[in-house]
C-alpha cells in the first residue's frame, strides 16, 4: 500500500483528518466521551444527512458537549443536530440552540433534559407542521408542553385534526355543545 507521502494532497488530507480525530478524542475524554461516542455521533450524522461530513475538532467537541451536557443519548443528539443540519444549520448553531434552551428552561424552572429529549424526538416533524420561527417555534412548543404538562403527541394530533375541514367542524361542534350544554 502507498504511504501518505505517495498520495499527494489526498494523503495530506487523510493525515489532517487523522490528527483532528486524535486531538478530538483526547479533548473529548475530558467530558467523559470515548472513541466509540465520537464514531457513533459522526456516523449517525452522516447517515441522517446522507452526506459524508468531515468533522473539525470543534464540531466533535460541540457534539460531545451537547451529549454529555444534556444527558441525551448519542442517537438523540444525532437526530436533533442532523435534522438541524438538513435545515441549513451548523453544529455550532445546534450547540447554541441547546445552550439557549438550557438557559430558558432553567429560568422557567423546567427540566432541561426532558425538554431537550422531547425537542430531539419531535424535530423531524418541524417541516411537516411548519412551526413559526422554525426550530425556535418548536422549542417554545416543547417548553410549553413541559410547563403545562401536556404531551407533544397530543398537541400534534390536535394540529392534525384541525388541518381538515371535518376536524374543524367536529371541534367547533364539541365546543358549541360544551358552551350551550346541548
Amino acid at each position: 500500500f502507498p504511504s501518505h507521502d505517495n498520495l499527494g494532497s489526498a494523503g495530506e488530507k487523510a493525515e489532517m483528518i487523522r490528527k483532528q480525530t486524535e486531538n478530538s478524542v483526547n479533548a473529548s475524554a475530558r467530558f467523559g466521551a470515548n472513541i466509540k461516542d465520537i464514531i457513533d455521533l459522526q456516523s449517525g450524522l452522516n447517515d441522517l444527512t446522507g452526506r459524508s461530513n468531515v468533522f473539525r475538532e470543534k464540531d466533535i467537541l460541540d457534539l460531545v458537549a451537547i451529549t454529555k451536557g444534556t444527558g441525551m443519548q448519542n442517537e438523540e443528539v444525532t437526530k436533533l443536530v442532523g435534522n438541524m443540519m438538513l435545515f441549513g444549520s451548523s453544529i455550532g448553531d445546534a450547540k447554541d440552540l441547546v445552550q439557549k434552551t438550557v438557559n430558558d428552561t432553567s429560568k422557567m424552572g423546567l427540566n432541561s433534559s426532558k425538554v431537550m429529549k422531547s425537542l430531539a424526538a419531535n424535530i423531524d416533524k418541524m417541516d411537516y407542521y411548519r412551526f413559526q420561527n422554525g426550530v425556535e417555534g418548536l422549542k417554545k412548543m416543547v417548553m410549553a408542553s413541559e410547563k403545562f404538562r401536556f404531551s407533544m403527541e397530543g398537541a400534534l394530533a390536535a394540529a392534525d385534526k384541525f388541518r381538515t375541514l371535518e376536524g374543524l367542524l367536529e371541534a367547533g361542534a364539541t365546543r358549541e355543545s360544551i358552551v350551550t350544554g346541548k
